[in-house]
């Protein structure tokens, strides 16, 4: 029946699309670290409030990159800061979108 064709294509689809939302926070965590060391690397200039805001929140779970380290605890900890809502409330709601699964 159709009905079961589509159950049949629903759960992988499904599956995948969790993937994916896993894999977007993973590369929004990523992006977080990098953009707020550029951020820094161009010191005395000044972003936004709410920029400075959202990377003082980050800086309070990830150190800036200074020496060479391995990278995997700090962009775990900042994709954790994506999915949460400590950016958002850090930046103010009306300004970041919340990201839930």
């Amino acid at each position: 029946s159709v009905e079961a064709i589509m159950l049949d294509l629903l759960a992988p689809a499904a599956r995948r699309l969790g993937e994916m939302v896993d894999n977007l926070g993973a590369i929004l965590g990523i992006e977080l670290l990098a953009g707020a060391q550029g951020v820094e690397m161009r010191s005395p200039l000044k972003t936004s409030s709410r920029l400075a805001t959202v990377i003082e929140r980050l800086r309070m779970d990830v150190p800036s990159l200074g020496a060479d380290r391995h990278m995997a605890p700090d962009i775990a900890t900042a994709t954790s800061l994506v999915r949460s809502t400590a950016l958002t409330a850090a930046a103010g709601p009306d300004e970041l979108p919340r990201l839930g699964v």
